[in-house]
């Protein structure tokens, strides 16, 4: 029960942390995890010293030590470094549980979180239909609303619409494998709509991915895995039809739906230390979408020391009114000099809740010289990746992280906190993001001994899965080698494990791998009537 128990909860993580204890902030998650750890390891001691020795384990025990040693060495926060390293070793701790388990709390936590997949799978059809009563329940858990061209991606009491979307391809394989007939088809078509309700291009691509995976491993169940994935690939075409998933499919949204003109008042700003003044601007509306009070739009203005690379002011002019295509709006705002006199600038950046900050979409801000007691800078040049954060530009970011400090990386979690730097990104929006790419992510902050650690974890565990295929636990070993090509698929996107949904999710994979060997002749591996999941 305990895992079970864990495994319905995987999807949802509330905001707040619950507990707060020697100086880390524990998630309700990671409370059910300790406690579901905690229980196997009290009934089941002599299981978890035989599971030690298997080798997925012992690779994800290397990860967590490759980011203990990583955080130890980092160049910067190594405090936040280390804190965000002790939950890679709750995942080999947890990895370890799940290893120990008997097999039938396995299969357990396999049907709890194949459920928690069709809740999450209705919330998301109901947000994506507009049911906003859902909104207060799922702002619990969410970072904020997502928006997709006027309509809402779906987060399915995740924290935002990728995370959804790599719940419930998992949770597609896991149904489909365990489910038969016409209950299977259902369920398909429920998560394959909930799916598509996040918009996420990555986790579409990973749950057909690993449904074809799935049905090369689960041989006797192969027509039935493989009507399934005809059912997501129907349920694609049919909001293929819908010009807001084209749009989602063919690029980013924001880059098309967004856009922006700035017309400073003043090409060049001279001020008095202290001097406050109301500095003019006129924004036009370039872009297809309107500009909405309801979606925060928000005028900032920063102040930079020039040259420099953080703000040393920000002064922020909500829109009161909403801004249709092609129409112009005019705003002021109290700017206030520092003391200290010297050359600055002044940058004007956009900011919409469904886009965030227009510049990180490719959008250059207004640059403003500004002359403390001094005379404005003479030229203002950048370069365009002062501006644009795509993933292509995320990924060479995380390259460089990973050239500077090839062995040990810059820190775990550190790259959020280093990214604006290495970007050479002046403007606003310098916001905490990962590297949108796992491999990329963890080569960058815990180098080539924690991405050969990530590597050789996956990759024993494809082999453990892949030997059991021949045997009695076929079903099992299939189940893993999808979820692991789902994870892969979507990894590529998104760097996963800096969630802890997600980092759980990946540890019971692992420990369900390595335990596809450790079974004992008093543990048998017939399957209750009415399991289909475990026929071999």
């Amino acid at each position: 029960m305990a895992l079970g128990s864990l495994a319905f909860v995987l999807p949802f993580e509330p905001l707040r942390p619950v507990l707060r204890a020697l100086g880390l902030e524990l998630t309700l998650l990671e409370l059910v995890a300790a406690a579901a750890a905690a229980v196997v390891f009290a009934t089941r001691a002599g299981r978890v010293a035989h599971a030690l020795g298997r080798l997925p384990l012992a690779c994800l025990a290397a990860f967590a030590a490759a980011n203990l040693l990583s955080a130890a060495f980092a160049p910067a926060d190594a405090g936040l470094a280390a804190k965000f390293a002790l939950r890679t070793v709750a995942a080999a701790t947890l990895a370890v549980a799940v290893a120990a388990a008997p097999p039938r709390a396995r299969r357990v936590a396999l049907a709890a979180f194949a459920a928690s997949s069709a809740v999450v799978a209705l919330l998301s059809l109901g947000e994506g239909l507009g049911l906003r009563a859902l909104d207060p329940f799922l702002a619990r858990f969410r970072e904020h609303a997502f928006e997709a061209s006027g309509g809402r991606r779906a987060t399915g009491g995740a924290g935002g619409p990728n995370q959804a979307a790599a719940f419930l391809a998992a949770g597609l394989v896991v149904g489909v494998a365990r489910l038969g007939g016409i209950a299977r088809l259902a369920f398909a078509a429920l998560v394959s709509f909930g799916l598509l309700f996040t918009y996420s291009r990555g986790g579409l691509a990973a749950a057909l991915v690993a449904l074809a995976v799935l049905a090369w491993a689960l041989r006797a169940e192969r027509r039935g895995v493989l009507a399934c994935a005809g059912v997501v690939a129907g349920a694609a075409l049919l909001f293929l039809g819908h010009p807001r998933f084209r749009e989602r499919l063919a690029t980013e949204l924001v880059e098309r739906a967004y856009q922006a003109r700035y017309r400073p008042a003043d090409a060049a700003l001279r001020l008095s230390p202290g001097e406050e003044r109301a500095v003019a601007i006129e924004l036009v509306n370039t872009g297809p979408r309107a500009w909405l009070p309801s979606e925060r739009t928000t005028l900032h203005a920063y102040l930079y020391e020039w040259p420099g690379g953080e703000p040393i002011a920000v002064w922020r002019h909500p829109l009161t009114r909403s801004v249709a295509p092609g129409e112009s709006e005019r705003a002021t705002v109290a700017v206030q000099a520092p003391a200290r006199t010297g050359p600055y600038l002044l940058v004007w950046d956009l900011f919409t809740l469904p886009s965030g900050f227009l510049s990180a979409s490719g959008v250059a801000p207004a640059l403003v010289p500004v002359g403390i007691g001094a005379e404005p800078p003479a030229e203002i040049a950048l370069p365009e990746q002062s501006w644009r954060r795509g993933r292509a530009q995320l990924w060479r970011i995380a390259l460089a992280m990973w050239r500077d400090r090839p062995l040990l990386g810059v820190g775990p979690d550190n790259f959020r906190r280093l990214h604006p730097a290495y970007g050479g990104w002046l403007g606003a929006g310098n916001f905490p993001m990962s590297a949108h790419n796992q491999l990329l992510e963890t080569a960058a902050t815990t180098g080539a001994l924690g991405l050969l650690a990530l590597l050789g974890t996956i990759g024993l565990s494809v082999r453990a899965a892949h030997v059991a295929r021949a045997g009695p636990l076929a079903a099992p070993a299939a189940i893993v080698l999808a979820l692991l090509a789902a994870f892969l698929v979507q990894a590529q996107v998104d760097a996963l494990l800096e969630f802890t949904g997600h980092y759980l999710l990946f540890a019971f994979v692992v420990g369900t791998a390595a335990a596809l060997g450790t079974r004992t002749p008093s543990e048998s591996v017939t399957p209750p009537a009415g399991d289909p999941s475990l026929v071999a």
